[in-house]
């Protein structure tokens, strides 16, 4: 009889499926389908840069999207413009933490128990460093998963 081994990874996600890493080659070795460990991991930090860099047109905080079928749509994918928040603002800081972390448990399925934390970046207060974290569930995997973002500039947070 023989023993399968289990390598810890999941599924590819759909889109990743249909990027052709190398176009000049005519067929692919083997169907890109099973990411290992590395490969999940930076299938969610891809994930979660590409929520980060999209600004959304509605505000997360109105009341009416649950009822006008809007949460959880592309009209609340990404995050709020923090542009005119201010790095050094304890009340700016946690607004934009949980901006972040609703973000992400909305529209990154694979990565749970999401916790984000943010510090000013520099003396000068231009711009945050911000750590997320939490746990990586797909299929048998469960991984702690944690990484560094640097968020805004010289005017605020952007």
């Amino acid at each position: 009889m023989a023993r399968t081994t289990y390598t810890p990874g999941a599924p590819v996600l759909l889109f990743d499926r249909l990027v052709d890493d190398d176009p000049k080659r005519p067929s692919e070795p083997q169907p890109y389908r099973f990411y290992d460990l590395d490969g999940l991991t930076d299938s969610i930090a891809r994930e979660a840069q590409r929520i980060l860099n999209c600004r959304r047109p509605i505000s997360r905080d109105r009341q009416d999207l649950q009822a006008l079928g809007l949460d959880g749509t592309i009209l609340t994918f990404g995050l709020s413009d923090h542009v005119l928040d201010s790095p050094g603002s304890i009340d700016d800081q946690k607004s934009v933490s949980r901006d972040i972390a609703a973000a992400l448990k909305a529209y990154e399925p694979r990565l749970q128990n999401v916790h984000v934390e943010t510090v000013p970046k520099d003396r000068s207060k231009s711009g945050l460093q911000v750590f997320i974290s939490g746990t990586i569930v797909a299929g048998k995997v469960r991984e702690q998963f944690s990484f560094p973002v640097t968020v805004g500039g010289q005017d605020g947070i952007s």
